[in-house]
């Protein structure tokens, strides 16, 4: 039996130490019911689709019933006269550093551009993703910023390391990684003038970062800055997330991973279908936390951490799976 006398703003005070999914009675509507898919004919959703490429709106958005913890204007005063401090945060131990042998294969690139090459490398005989992040010069002719408030300039990908990798440190710390509701990390690497070369032989014409290529990467090594990566977990035959692949039952598994992250106190930042792996055997992973925030920033909130949830909902009950039922790859925007 599901309830909805639960007062968001009691689940917001314990979020995210208490599972919203143990809750009792259970939350009304946290789950929708499935029976909203039973209502489309062939003929509904024909015309549900040619609203949706006429006006940009997908008339069954709200099929699933609203998100059960909404605040209100006088939940959202309160929050802001009395913050719930995170107050049972414990920081983790820092992401332990790993060797890469020289010896290590790089087998392939899984990203053409973008400002964090990915490849795919073989140790021995696993297979592991490692995501790069050269050093740059903030303030060359292309300017970054160390913040991520600007859309418009690239974010140092230092700052971009630094975030992936203290988040895997909490994960870890927390038993997400092993809990499957992310990639496996194993921990921090440094690329040697031996890993550049071997970079060169899969990708010798490597771009990132817009207009940086093998010479810069070569050039950095060189001065002695060396590129920073971090190992992972890979899925060889993983698919992102969109509204081809998502099914009900992947829908719920997701958001629970979503709270599964928050527990572990991270706030992922980039809740998009993309960041979202669904993989051969019917689960789903959470990947790219390179712009996420954890309680060791002070400047992370319990708000920011609920608010999120509702986002990741959204994302689901609200878009995905209504343009899954009419084939429709339709805009996230308003999340």
């Amino acid at each position: 039996m599901t309830s909805n006398a639960h007062n968001p703003l009691d689940v917001y005070r314990t979020y995210p130490e208490k599972n919203p999914y143990e809750i009792e009675p259970p939350v009304f509507n946290l789950v929708p019911c499935q029976a909203a898919e039973e209502v489309d004919t062939p003929q509904l959703k024909k015309a549900c689709l040619n609203i949706a490429k006429r006006t940009g709106i997908n008339v069954l958005q709200l099929t699933y019933g609203q998100y059960p913890f909404l605040l209100g204007e006088l939940d959202d005063e309160e929050i802001e006269t009395k913050p719930e401090p995170l107050s049972q945060y414990q920081p983790p131990p820092p992401l332990s550093r790993s060797i890469l042998p020289d010896d290590a294969i790089f087998v392939s690139q899984l990203n053409k551009n973008g400002n964090t090459p990915i490849f795919v490398v073989k140790i021995g005989d696993d297979e592991r993703v490692l995501k790069i992040y050269p050093e740059v010069d903030m303030y060359s002719d292309y300017r970054y910023t160390d913040s991520f408030d600007d859309e418009d300039q690239p974010v140092d990908p230092k700052i971009l390391f630094a975030k992936e990798k203290e988040a895997y440190a909490h994960l870890l710390h927390a038993g997400v990684c092993e809990q499957r509701h992310v990639p496996r990390c194993y921990g921090w690497v440094e690329l040697t003038p031996v890993h550049i070369d071997a970079i060169a032989c899969v990708a010798p014409k490597l771009k990132y970062c817009e207009s940086h290529d093998l010479s810069h990467l070569r050039k950095k090594a060189a001065e002695g800055r060396f590129p920073k990566g971090i190992l992972l977990e890979y899925f060889p035959r993983a698919k992102r997330l969109s509204f081809k692949n998502v099914s009900y039952e992947l829908s719920e598994q997701a958001v629970r991973s979503l709270h599964a992250i928050h527990a572990a106190y991270v706030h992922h930042g980039d809740i998009e279908n993309r960041n979202v792996l669904v993989l051969p055997d019917d689960r789903v992973v959470w990947v790219d936390f390179n712009a996420s925030t954890c309680t060791s920033d002070p400047k992370l909130t319990r708000e920011q951490l609920f608010l999120e949830f509702h986002k990741g909902w959204n994302m689901f009950y609200m878009y995905e799976l209504p343009n899954q039922r009419i084939g429709w790859d339709g805009l996230l925007g308003g999340l």
